[in-house]
């Protein structure tokens, strides 16, 4: 009986030898447990498996482990019990989370983008995020709210927007907004959106914009009816955009308010405006 033992001590040995690897499906093993099998797709665990690992209690309810043969050739987890997906818990007894990165410092942390497809399309929001419970998260959510969301204006000067918002949409999110200073004090019809267009000719904060453009008819009464909120102008006439007949396009004249038409030759002059 002990010479059997010891024979079968011998064969066992070099199996369990810490310097020896152990191959299933290779000759070759490079890790201490090396289990080669073929590519395939996913498949949710039951009785058979397309995974080249399977970890559980039973031939029906399991861990697969695999690795696809197509694409990315991704390495693919899928837990299940006969033919139905069952969930995966990373550290469910405390722990962080790392991904792309070792040693991670919270939760889950991730060094890199994050692509989320489960997107609510009329809210740009994702779903079924619950409510935080925390104090900590509660601020945490609060501030991402801030800022990320669309910000709101309200009528006033708008640095951020480039001059003065004199009208508002009722969300406050889009408006017109008039430059703070003359674009020129003499230009035909003609020339106006070309002055308009040189940086040199607006304001400091006007220049960070190059979508300015005449205000319509409508916009520079508008303009003229907060004039003096605005500022700049002078009691002079002032361009629209909009034409009249017989190459003549309506201007406002900065004194009375009075609209009329003037031929496009003439010299008037220009105050920009813009859309958000």
């Amino acid at each position: 009986m002990r010479k059997y033992l010891f024979i079968l001590l011998i064969i066992l040995c070099p199996l369990f030898a810490f310097s020896q690897n152990v191959g299933v499906g290779t000759i070759t093993p490079v890790a201490k447990l090396d289990i080669d099998g073929d590519y395939a797709e996913p498949l949710i665990p039951g009785i058979t498996s397309n995974g080249i690992l399977r970890i559980g209690p039973d031939p029906y309810d399991a861990l697969d482990i695999g690795k696809r043969s197509t694409g990315t050739y991704d390495a693919w987890l899928q837990a299940g019990f006969s033919g139905i997906a069952e969930p995966i818990s990373l550290q469910p007894l405390g722990g962080n989370v790392g991904i792309g990165l070792l040693s991670p410092s919270e939760k889950l942390e991730v060094e890199g983008g994050i692509k989320a497809d489960s997107l609510d399309v009329q809210s740009g929001l994702i779903k079924n995020v619950a409510d935080p419970i925390s104090a900590q998260d509660a601020a945490t959510k609060a501030y991402v709210d801030a800022n990320t969301s669309s910000p709101t204006y309200i009528v006033g000067l708008s640095a951020e927007q480039g001059g003065y918002i004199f009208w508002v949409s009722a969300d406050g999110k889009h408006g017109l907004v008039a430059e703070t200073e003359d674009q020129s004090i003499a230009s035909n019809w003609y020339n106006t959106q070309d002055i308009i267009s040189d940086p040199s000719n607006h304001s400091a904060d006007g220049d960070d914009f190059r979508d300015w453009r005449m205000p319509t008819k409508y916009e520079l009464s508008e303009m003229y009816l907060q004039k003096d909120a605005i500022g700049g102008f002078n009691a002079g006439d002032y361009w629209s955009s909009t034409e009249n007949i017989n190459e003549n396009a309506w201007k406002q004249w900065f004194f009375d308010g009075d609209q009329v038409g003037s031929s496009q030759s003439n010299l008037n002059k220009v105050r920009a405006v813009r859309t958000f």
